[in-house]
């Protein structure tokens, strides 16, 4: 996410952050580029941060662990192939890692 686009409006901006689960899931996305990090840091600097936005949060997250945001809401989002691995937040909250598309179906990590 550029932190000079404005914040998403909607009930997930202040929802608490599940850390464990980003941090798997960008730390997934950070190995498959070749990018070192640090969990635990990674996980602090989470901490430290737990009172700002959400977005915030994912922004701050994703540079510890090298790499850099961009928030789509689902009608935004053109995937393809090219632009694999992805992070994705469903409906229900849980947090998955797209390695690869399929026909008619989506496989989560």
């Amino acid at each position: 996410m550029d932190m000079s686009e404005p914040l998403p409006k909607d009930n997930t901006a202040n929802a608490p952050l599940d850390a464990d689960a980003w941090i798997a899931c960008l730390g997934h996305i950070s190995r498959h580029f070749g990018i070192s990090f640090s969990a635990q840091a990674a996980l602090n600097r989470v901490t430290w941060a737990h009172a700002r936005p959400q977005p915030e949060q994912l922004a701050l997250l994703g540079r510890q662990l090298g790499l850099r945001l961009r928030i789509y809401r689902p009608h935004e989002l053109r995937l393809s192939g090219w632009h694999l691995p992805v992070v994705c937040e469903f409906d229900d909250g849980t947090i998955g890692t797209i390695t690869s598309l399929g026909s008619g179906f989506i496989t989560r990590r």
